[in-house]
C-alpha cells in the first residue's frame, strides 16, 4: 500500500492544528479560571480581620450617657446628634448613596427593629478584640430592603470598654457598589474613653 506523503503531511498538519487549539482553548479556560480566582481574592476579608483604612482620618469625641469617646472616622464624616437622647450620628454618605454609624446608651433599640423585620432575635455572631483590650460583638444583616438608593445592609451589635456598653448601627447602602456594613470596624476597633485632663 502506497502512502502519499502529501495527503499525510496535511493531516499531520490539520491534527498539529487541532492540537494547538485545544491547547489555547485549555490556556484560556485556566486564564479564566485563574482570574475568576483572583477576583475571589478581591472580595473583602472577614470583618474579624479589620484593618485600618488608608483614608485621611480626623479624631472625633463625643459624649454618650457623661461619658467621652475619641475615635479616628474618614476626614469628611458628618456629625450629627441625633434626635433620640444619648445617641449620636456618624454620617459618610455619598450622594444618593448612604453610609452611617451610630451609637446610643441603653437598649438596643436597633436590634428590637430587627426583631420586628425578621421576627427573630438579632444573635451577635462575630466579634472583634479592640486596640484598647474592649470587644465588639456584632451580627451582619445583608438585605434591609433599602430604597432610591438602592439596597442596604447593617451591622448591628455591642461594643463593650471597660464597664460600658453601647449599642451600635453601622449601615451602608449603594446601587453599584457591594455592600460593605463593616466599613466601621476599623474605626470601632480604634474607639476609646477620654478619661478626664486629656
Amino acid at each position: 500500500m502506497a502512502i502519499d506523503t502529501t495527503t499525510c503531511s496535511e493531516r499531520w498538519l490539520r491534527a498539529l492544528c487541532v492540537t494547538v487549539q485545544a491547547v489555547r482553548m485549555r490556556a484560556l479556560a485556566v486564564a479564566v479560571l485563574v482570574a475568576a480566582g483572583l477576583s475571589a481574592c478581591d472580595e473583602p476579608s472577614p470583618p474579624a480581620r479589620a484593618q485600618a483604612p488608608d483614608t485621611p482620618e480626623r479624631m472625633v469625641t463625643f459624649t454618650l450617657g457623661g461619658t467621652s469617646f475619641a475615635m479616628p472616622l474618614p476626614e469628611q464624616v458628618k456629625v450629627e446628634p441625633s434626635s433620640v437622647r444619648d445617641e449620636i450620628s456618624f454620617d459618610l454618605s455619598r450622594g444618593r448613596s448612604l453610609r452611617w454609624l451610630e451609637l446610643a446608651t441603653g437598649p438596643n433599640r436597633w436590634a428590637e427593629l430587627e426583631k420586628a423585620r425578621t421576627g427573630s432575635d438579632v444573635i451577635y455572631d462575630r466579634s472583634l478584640p479592640l486596640e484598647n483590650g474592649g470587644r465588639l460583638e456584632f451580627h451582619i444583616s445583608d438585605d434591609t430592603s433599602g430604597g432610591s438608593g438602592g439596597p442596604s445592609a447593617v451591622l448591628l451589635g455591642r461594643i463593650q470598654i471597660r464597664n460600658i456598653a453601647l449599642p451600635l448601627r453601622c449601615g451602608d447602602q449603594d446601587k453599584v457598589s457591594v455592600l460593605r456594613p463593616d466599613w466601621c470596624l476599623p474605626y470601632l476597633r480604634r474607639m476609646t474613653i477620654v478619661e478626664r485632663g486629656q
